[in-house]
């Protein structure tokens, strides 16, 4: 028998391997984080032999972003990786791959965020009648305390002797306004936070010097004169001696420090002639 055999050609092409890939999952806010330690997350493709994750951070609410910089280089390629960030802001995120060795190349967008970072603890930045004030009107009117940043606004709680007082947060939440009614002169007045569980709207706890005070004014003086010797009635003598004694009624009332005397030289009853003015006495030491 005879056979017959075909020819045939075979064209040998190489397998080329699919380029690993990386992509960021988070973290997230849900809710704000109070800790600049966090756990970046991704996912791959691929068999990748390291993840670079990265990041931009915004500190103005996420009008501008700063460049991209590096968070990690993960060698586990296990998904996560910890990481401490720089402060507080939010941060959004990329994954890539084998970079600068066949893999992926630097990031350009986002693929994952945002993250939002407070773990600053509030602090009080201001009051009026301001700390340690002195001389404050006595009548009606409102304590504001000012804090560092938003504020929880469903906790309302301070301590004070403040009389007949209201507590209200403002709608920016950063203005906390207490109104009291009228008080009592020279006297020293406080508000304090300490352990009323006051925070920021992340949850950080209010800290700092949390106790402030203020000082009332004294009452306008109310003197009177209780004695003048010596008690002539008539024509004084061309030589004497007049002693005063006088007393201020007012509450809280000082020491007299001065008095003055007047002489009705034509004895016309109008103290309106020539050197028929006050004339200061000389205090008693």
């Amino acid at each position: 028998p005879r056979y017959s055999f075909g020819t045939s050609n075979y064209l040998s092409v190489p397998k080329v391997a699919a380029t690993p890939t990386a992509t960021a999952t988070g973290p997230v806010s849900a809710p704000i984080a109070t800790s600049t330690s966090v756990t970046l997350t991704y996912t791959t493709a691929n068999s990748p032999t390291y993840v670079n994750i990265w990041y931009q951070r915004s500190t103005d609410g996420g009008t501008t972003w700063s460049a991209w910089a590096q968070a990690v280089n993960d060698t586990t390629v296990d998904g996560s990786a910890a990481w401490t960030a720089p402060g507080d802001g939010l941060y959004r995120w990329n994954a890539t791959a084998n970079y600068l060795n066949g893999g992926e190349a630097a990031p350009t967008s986002a693929e994952n965020g945002n993250l939002q970072i407070d773990a600053t603890a509030p602090t009080i930045t201001a009051t009026t009648p301001a700390y340690l004030a002195t001389g404050v009107a006595t009548t009606a009117g409102t304590f504001v305390t000012q804090f560092s940043e938003a504020m929880n606004t469903t906790i309302t709680a301070f301590l004070t002797n403040l009389p007949g007082t209201a507590g209200t947060w403002s709608a920016n939440k950063i203005w906390f306004n207490i109104t009291y009614t009228a008080l009592t002169a020279e006297t020293s007045y406080y508000v304090n936070f300490t352990g009323q569980g006051h925070k920021d709207v992340a949850g950080n706890a209010l800290t700092g010097d949390i106790y402030k005070t203020f000082g009332t004014a004294g009452s306008p003086p109310n003197t009177t004169v209780v004695s003048v010797s010596p008690a002539y009635i008539g024509q004084l003598p061309d030589d004497v001696t007049l002693t005063a004694d006088g007393s201020d009624n007012a509450t809280g009332g000082s020491n007299v420090l001065s008095a003055e005397y007047r002489i009705d030289r034509n004895d016309d009853g109008d103290f309106l002639d020539a050197n028929e003015g006050w004339v200061a006495m000389t205090a008693a030491t």
